[in-house]
């Protein structure tokens, strides 16, 4: 898959709450997903595709999610595309309901995603 292919594939299994999917048919074995920030309960840095799915795992037993969209793909070059990603979701743990946005960048190298990177509004104070 070239890179416009990756990138309106992984937008369409997004927009159609099929994440897991995307994980499964896109990403790379090797994959490094890199957060913003981390704590122990999910780390800045998740290397691998079963990181990858232990990361998501613990985000759907953590998030109950009410609504979202999905913004993009943004195409730059030939391995490199952007989503945004925006999101009405309630942790649990906390009990608090937010409305939430992020910046996706993902790099692909022979048809597979092999780095994610997300950003995050600065945080206020």
């Amino acid at each position: 898959m070239n890179i416009n292919e990756v990138a309106n594939r992984l937008v369409e299994l997004c927009k159609a709450n099929k994440n897991s999917q995307a994980v499964d048919e896109l990403y790379d074995p090797n994959i490094e997903s890199i957060e913003p920030w981390g704590d122990e309960k999910m780390p800045r840095v998740t290397k691998g595709i079963d990181g990858i799915r232990k990361k998501h795992e613990w985000w759907y037993k953590e998030v109950e999610y009410h609504s979202g969209s999905v913004e993009g793909p943004f195409v730059h070059g030939d391995d490199q595309f952007g989503v945004i990603f925006a999101m009405d979701v309630t942790m649990k743990s906390q009990g608090q309901r937010m409305k939430m946005s992020e910046l996706a960048i993902y790099e692909v190298k022979n048809g597979k995603i092999v780095r994610e990177r997300f950003y995050c509004p600065p945080m206020k104070h």
